[in-house]
């Protein structure tokens, strides 16, 4: 995305992950919200916020899709 090869990504990462925060300060981003409830199916999945602020130019809470990690 940085050298814009891609115009999108998704990432699974904690919140914070360095790649991100690097490309937000370089880069106008948009974090795109997740406002679904994940299926009670899948045990694995939670509806998450991301902080505002968490990225540069990022600044209210973003509902995400979270994987919990058991480890």
């Amino acid at each position: 995305m940085k050298n814009r090869q891609l115009n999108a990504t998704l990432q699974s990462a904690g919140l914070g992950v360095a790649s991100l925060k690097d490309l937000s300060t370089s880069t106008e981003i948009t974090v795109v919200s997740c406002r679904r409830r994940p299926s009670t199916r899948s045990a694995r999945l939670r509806l998450v916020m991301i902080p505002a602020n968490t990225y540069t130019g990022q600044d209210k809470d973003v509902p995400t899709a979270a994987v919990i990690n058991y480890l």
